[in-house]
């Protein structure tokens, strides 16, 4: 599927309409990326760690820049992607890093104004979290690569 992504448009926008793949295909991390790649900045996580929260949440170069040119598409591009052997690398570091358990750092919350905002910061990162985790084991175990965007 992501090499059909990379070369025709019309895949990529099936993919990213979510009429590409089966709803159980996708993940849906809200806005949590960024949370979570703060929160652990402020847990002071290993930096080969936060390197792979990084790439599982943003991908590595563009898919498709052709994309960028059809009209009604997503809400931010680039478009990116991982390989399965990519998403095999990250599914292990993620493992690590569930076991740091670092969304749960209460006192990281209160050092940014994002955190302030929230309801319960803690339960939305560590549900995400958990969710993503999750993702990257199903694609490893699997043998698939991931794509991910804005929309």
């Amino acid at each position: 599927m992501i090499s059909e992504c990379s070369t025709s448009i019309a895949v990529l926008d099936d993919v990213c309409s979510f009429r590409g793949l089966k709803s159980s295909d996708y993940l849906d991390l809200d806005w949590a990326p960024t949370l979570l790649m703060q929160a652990a900045m402020i847990a002071r996580v290993d930096a080969k760690l936060l390197a792979a929260l990084t790439r599982a949440t943003r991908g590595e170069g563009e898919l498709n820049p052709a994309y960028r040119d059809m009209p009604e598409t997503i809400w931010e591009h680039p478009v990116s992607s991982l390989s399965s052997t990519q998403v095999a690398e990250i599914d292990k570091s993620l493992q690590v890093l569930a076991g740091l358990d670092f969304p749960s750092a209460h006192d990281a919350f209160g050092r940014l104004p994002q955190f302030e905002r929230m309801d319960r910061p803690a339960a939305y990162l560590c549900e995400h979290f958990r969710a993503l985790c999750d993702f990257y084991r199903g694609a490893a175990e699997r043998g698939f690569g991931t794509i991910m965007w804005w929309d």
